[in-house]
């Protein structure tokens, strides 16, 4: 039985009110090393969905941008919403 459900947003709230030292929060993403800044996994709208999750999984990562032919950013692909649009269409038949 589930009695709660943890998210990133529960989390970062949390950091926000209780957390007084917030001496990294005030430098730059740059300076920490939050985020990826080479090798970003992308895909574009003629990728399929086995292959961004296999990427999803491989990276260990939650989201992928989606880029036009051009390499410019069209929209994120995140792993929930991935899931929940794959599998929406599907009969519970198709799932077992």
């Amino acid at each position: 039985m589930v009695t709660s459900v943890i998210t990133q947003y529960r989390i970062l709230k949390f950091i926000s009110l209780n957390v007084k030292e917030t001496e990294m929060l005030r430098k730059p993403l740059s300076t920490i090393r939050v985020g990826t800044y080479k090798d970003i996994c992308r895909c574009s709208m003629e990728t399929t969905v086995l292959d961004v999750i296999d990427e999803m999984v491989t990276r260990n990562i939650s989201s992928v941008p989606v880029v036009t032919t051009e390499g410019k950013p069209r929209r994120q692909i995140l792993g929930g919403r991935l899931m929940v649009q794959a599998f929406s269409s599907m009969s519970s038949k198709q799932l077992t």
